[in-house]
Order: C-alpha cells, then structure tokens, then sequence
C-alpha cells in the first residue's frame, strides 16, 4: 500500500472528524529506541496519522496482507488518549474479504487502560504488595484531579536494510504523574523493551508525591473519607510505599488475567494477543539521590461496583477489572514503570490493489469515529 495514500486518506476523514490543534514538544527522550530486527522487505508494518484534539490526542495505524485469490486481509489499529479521565483506549479490529466468493468477516476488540489514583500505604499484613482492605492506607491522589499538558515529538530511524520508519512519543505532564506513550511504525527495542507497530509502549511516572508543596491536601480530602476525594496530601510515616490503582474495561469481554505480567482479552483467537503487560519491576529514586530498581507487585479485583479506588462508574463486573500495581520502595521521590498496550501479532506483507485499500480502509476508519 501506498504510505502517502493512506495518511492523506486517514488524515483527511480525522480532520473532517474535528478541528486538529498543533502542540510540540522537544524534549521527549529517543535515546533508547533501537530498530528492531530485519528478515524481510515487509518492513513498514504501518502507517500512523495523528491528531491533537486539545486535551486529547488520536492515532490511527493500518497494515494490510493476503492476496486477492486467496482472501484479503487488513487490520486498523487506533490509539487514543484523553487527559481530562487519564483514559489509553486501544481498538484493534481486523476484516477478511474473499473476492473469488464474494463474501467477507470483520472483528474487533478494545481496551480501556485508566489509571486512576496513586496510593500511598503502609505494609502491615505480610504479603507483598499493597493488599486492599488488609493494608494500611496513609493517603492518595485522585489522577483525574490533576492537570496535564499535551506534546508531541517525532524522530525517523533507519533499519539495517536502510529503510526509514517514524517513531512518535506523546507526553501528558503533570505536576504529580506522567505518562509518555511510545508508537512505531515498525518494531523497535525502547530502553531493552521491545514493541510491535501494533503496540504502545507507555512510561509511567510518579513524582513529587512526598513534596506538599506540589501535592496539597485538598479541602476536607482524609483517609477517613468514604469517597475517593482529590488528595490527602502525604503522610510522615517512614514507612510509607507507593502503589497504582488502574480500571481495565471493555464493552463486551471478559479477561484472562496472570498477575506475574499481563491481562488480555478472552477473544478466542489464539493468534492474536489483544491486551496489557508490564515489567516485574520500576527504577527509583530517593531523597538522598539514590537510584535503585524496586520490585512490582500486582494485585487484581474484579469487583469494581463501588470500589474506592474505581474513580467513575457504569462498568459491570463482568468487563471490568481493578488492578494495583505495587512498587517496593520506601518513599520514593519518583517512580517509572514502563507497561505496554496493543495486539501481538506477525509481520504483514503488502499485497493488496490500491481501489481495493482505500475501500477496506475507509470502510474501517468510518467505524471507528461513529
């Protein structure tokens, strides 16, 4: 397929969509974007367009394969972040076409990652990792309290067969929690994380958390409080750890869930991982400047109806799920942890006729937006 049609086509249905805002940024990080290996010329796995939408970012990703003797198959990937809920939604959908017969088959699947509080707690029951209902809570931080800011930064690599690809870091900055979300058109290695063109890389950042200068207690905000209110400001205690309250929901799935590193879809295609993994551990730093990896541990719920650290209602239990993340540091001036969101899948080969592209990809960008 041809790279400039695609995103001419992807960029003028997202226009027509909205009224796009400019915002770059340069101080997002490529030092550790490495391109990842080459066996073949089907390289370029995917096209992107982006939009900034002003307190939210799109990108939309296509790639296509088969023959049209045999069956055609194209597969849309999009990528949406919004700043004002801190929500990371992932949509994969996938739509074979056989023209000797005539007929055709489309599915989909998404994926709702919302980080929702930051919670400080004290270790007193003997189980790694904050436990709820069986730790101690000293304080938190409601993440969609926080205000953030937008930015944009491209860079174009070279693979060993010297052929170019476009990676794209967006930021959301705020005073207390970052997230920095890596996307690339072909597969690259991030700081020894490798990820697909299907994939997005996301760096989590806690900061300043014991600084109550940036993280005031908000009016009435306690830990005696029955609602999950903006913050209570940091505690004293000395003992104090930090863990990450994150909601995962789909419309009409349920989920497989291995607390040791992932949670997925249950979308009965076995060839296909549609979900969210993470690393088992996260670099800190302390007051005293020290920097030190500290374990991740995971805690899963999913009874999510009335849950304190579930910070926005209408999920059911059914597709809904609360995960806690737990770093093992001792009050911490900044964390990062670096999960990843998308669909594992193969190297797709690009063979379908342009007539046939724009109506596949037309088709499946229309879908989307409605």
């Amino acid at each position: 397929m041809n790279r400039f049609v695609f995103v001419i086509l992807s960029s003028l249905l997202l226009f027509s969509y909205t009224s796009a805002l400019t915002q770059e940024k340069a101080d997002a990080s490529f030092d550790g974007v490495v391109a990842g290996a080459v066996d073949n010329d089907s390289y370029f796995l995917r096209s992107y367009s982006f939009v900034n939408l002003g307190g939210s970012y799109a990108s939309l990703g296509a790639s296509l394969n088969g023959t049209l003797g045999g069956g055609a198959q194209a597969d849309f990937i999009g990528f949406l972040f919004n700043a004002k809920t801190v929500n990371y939604l992932f949509t994969y959908s996938q739509a074979k076409l056989d023209i000797n017969n005539l007929s055709g088959s489309a599915s989909s699947y998404a994926l709702n990652y919302r980080p929702t509080v930051i919670i400080e707690y004290k270790e007193t029951n003997g189980e790694k990792g904050y436990q709820q209902g069986k730790d101690t809570i000293l304080g938190w931080v409601r993440l969609d309290s926080l205000d953030y800011s937008l930015g944009k930064s491209d860079k174009t690599f070279k693979n060993s067969n010297g052929k170019e690809f476009r990676v794209t870091i967006v930021e959301a900055e705020s005073k207390l929690f970052d997230m920095m979300f890596y996307i690339s058109e072909a597969p690259v290695s991030v700081a020894g994380n490798d990820i697909g063109s299907s994939q997005s890389k996301i760096d989590v950042t806690i900061k300043n958390y014991y600084d109550p200068t940036q993280n005031k207690q908000s009016s009435g905000c306690t830990v005696a409080s029955t609602t999950i209110c903006a913050s209570t400001g940091p505690s004293s205690d000395p003992d104090s750890r930090l863990a990450l309250a994150a909601v995962f929901f789909n419309a009409d799935a349920s989920y497989g869930v291995d607390i040791d590193g992932k949670i997925e879809i249950n979308s009965g295609k076995k060839e296909v991982f549609v979900g969210f993994s993470w690393v088992g551990h996260a670099d800190t730093n302390t007051d005293s400047g020290k920097s030190a990896s500290a374990s991740v541990s995971t805690n899963s719920n999913s009874n999510v109806d009335g849950n304190l650290f579930v910070t926005s209602g209408g999920f059911a239990n059914a597709n809904a799920r609360l995960l806690i993340h737990s770093f093992d540091a001792v009050r911490p001036t900044n964390v990062v942890w670096d999960p990843t969101i998308g669909a594992s899948q193969g190297s797709f080969a690009i063979k379908i006729s342009a007539p046939l592209v724009m109506m596949i990809l037309l088709s499946l960008i229309v879908t989307l937006l409605m």
